[in-house]
């Protein structure tokens, strides 16, 4: 995330996932890219706090090797946001993630009665699931490592690279 509210409330969760993957997957590695220093700390102190069982198995990556990051990884489980189109670009499998305020999900849902169909761009762009969304309620730890896993290992890693050729094409 771009902000210290979406880092607080979407790590955690996204970093949970990642444990069940290392626990479920040893081979694994994993990655964070962190999208500010300022905001280093604040992800280093999320880890310290909760996620020691990985932590050996994570390395952190300045913004400037973010595009290295996405080209050499297998997956990756964002938070919504431009990042998405940048994942989509560089064909990588991404499952979308994005937990809302209390505030913000009720001004959504029940005073502007926001509902689509997809909330990611590269969705949108296309007009079909190219990554899967999990947005607020339905982001989960167990959630997201149900959709990494299919990214990894299912039939839906080559439709989703599939996907992000066409969402190239268009663009």
């Amino acid at each position: 995330g771009s902000r210290k509210g979406e880092i607080e409330r979407n790590l955690p969760i996204q970093l949970r996932a990642a444990t069940l993957l290392a626990q479920s997957y040893s081979d694994l590695n994993f990655g964070l890219s962190i999208s500010h220093p300022g905001f280093t700390p604040i992800i280093e102190d999320i880890i310290k706090k909760e996620f020691r069982v990985f932590s050996n198995k994570l390395t952190l990556f300045p913004q400037s090797d973010n595009y290295d990051a996405m080209k050499s990884s297998q997956i990756a489980i964002a938070t919504s946001g431009t990042i998405i189109l940048e994942l989509a670009l560089h064909q990588t499998p991404t499952v979308v993630g994005y937990k809302l305020t209390k505030l913000n999900s009720f001004l959504a849902r029940y005073v502007f009665r926001i509902i689509l169909k997809f909330y990611s761009i590269a969705n949108i762009v296309l007009g079909k699931e190219i990554f899967p969304e999990l947005i607020h309620n339905n982001m989960t730890p167990e959630n997201l490592y149900e959709k990494s896993e299919q990214l990894l290992f299912g039939k839906e890693r080559k439709n989703c690279l599939e996907n992000c050729t066409k969402l190239t094409k268009v663009l």
